[in-house]
């Protein structure tokens, strides 16, 4: 029976590749949420990856997105293999990131 997940990696440091979840040792389907909260636009690059803090440049979800300032949240659903992070890198200390979920227990 699949299990709820949640992950708040709060705000991020600029410039700074950060997990923003983790599966366990099985698959799930997630939905990330991307928010900027600052009075400026952010870019942002999100990947997959089985590596922690580390982007796999095969993997790329969005590379170089715009985030508006104070604007409405980027919403990506995906799925993450066993023991896979989502890996996120925001151009501002402005941005907030939270991953929910089912893994696959």
């Amino acid at each position: 029976m699949p299990t709820f997940y949640s992950s708040d990696a709060g705000t991020l440091v600029a410039s700074t590749p950060a997990n923003v979840g983790q599966s366990t040792t099985t698959a799930g389907t997630y939905t990330a949420k991307v928010v900027n909260k600052g009075g400026t636009i952010a870019t942002i690059t999100m990947s997959t990856s089985l590596t922690s803090a580390t982007h796999d440049v095969d993997r790329y979800e969005v590379y170089d997105f715009q985030l508006v300032a104070s604007g409405e949240p980027l919403v990506i659903d995906l799925e993450l293999d066993a023991d896979e992070y989502l890996v996120i890198t925001s151009s501002s200390a402005d941005v907030s990131a939270k991953i929910s979920g089912y893994k696959n227990d």
